[in-house]
């Protein structure tokens, strides 16, 4: 680890004094193993991180001579880059699984399309709303379509804009049997860059589905916490958020007007 990432050396060369006197290492562990050498080096080493390489022998095979280290030594850079982007496609990966879980657990849906249209992602209350043909669905390919001709045209237009450079909008769905509509909204969806920063960034598109019918009313203990209320007022709050009126309010809890 002391020496220059990218530089090998045999361990007889590293510590010379095994070879003349063998200490519990190499008499107890190395050699039991049936290994007698090892060329190796620092492939890396960053934020008391490192990397190593190591090429062993056994007793029956010659002795690492020069040529064998430069042949390593010219292998190197290149098991360093292959370990850098090995470490960067792990931390992307992370990085989506994250982002996927997190996507899931909103109650909107959200659906992105790359630049030509093809599905990216459909989260899972996407996926569940689509289920309940009530609307809407997602076609074969992934993406949102209204099942009421007009609203369906008008989110074809949407997403034609957004393609095209547009900001996209919002669309109401209707539902059957005069339940509230789906709102969806469609906006950009910009996309990485890529290799080269300078070009135009590669524009997608995204969906945003909202059911007013999956809103859960506002918790009164969790309304008095983050607002510091008594929990008679958070309950109040709650419900006129809920979108119950004043009079039917008091007329339910028993209190007056003035009261409320």
């Amino acid at each position: 680890m002391s020496r220059p990432a990218g530089t090998a050396i045999p361990t007889y060369r590293l510590l010379p004094e095994e070879r003349r006197r063998p200490g519990v290492f190499f008499s107890e562990f190395f050699r039991p193993l049936g290994l007698e050498e090892c060329l190796g080096g620092t492939l890396a080493a960053a934020n008391g991180r490192f990397a190593m390489v190591g090429l062993h022998r056994a007793p029956d095979r010659k002795a690492f001579h020069d040529e064998d280290i430069a042949k390593l030594e010219r292998l190197m850079p290149h098991l360093s880059r292959a370990l850098q982007l090995r470490r960067s496609f792990l931390t992307l990966d992370r990085r989506d699984t994250a982002l996927a879980e997190a996507c899931d657990r909103l109650a909107a849906g959200f659906i992105g399309l790359d630049d030509g249209g093809r599905t990216l992602f459909a989260n899972a209350a996407a996926r569940r709303l689509s289920a309940r043909s009530d609307g809407i669905a997602l076609d074969r390919d992934g993406r949102v379509y209204a099942v009421d001709r007009a609203a369906n045209q008008r989110l074809a237009e949407l997403a034609r804009d957004v393609v095209s450079g547009g900001p996209g909008g919002v669309v109401r769905v209707p539902r059957p049997q005069g339940r509230a509509p789906y709102v969806i909204m469609v906006a950009p969806l910009n996309l990485e860059p890529g290799v080269d920063g300078g070009r135009r960034r590669s524009r997608g598109t995204l969906f945003v589905i909202h059911d007013p019918l999956s809103l859960s009313p506002p918790v009164p203990q969790l309304v008095a916490e983050m607002f510091g209320l008594p929990l008679g007022s958070a309950t109040m709050l709650a419900a006129l958020a809920a979108g119950v009126e004043l009079k039917d309010y008091a007329e339910r809890a028993g209190i007056s007007m003035n009261t409320v």
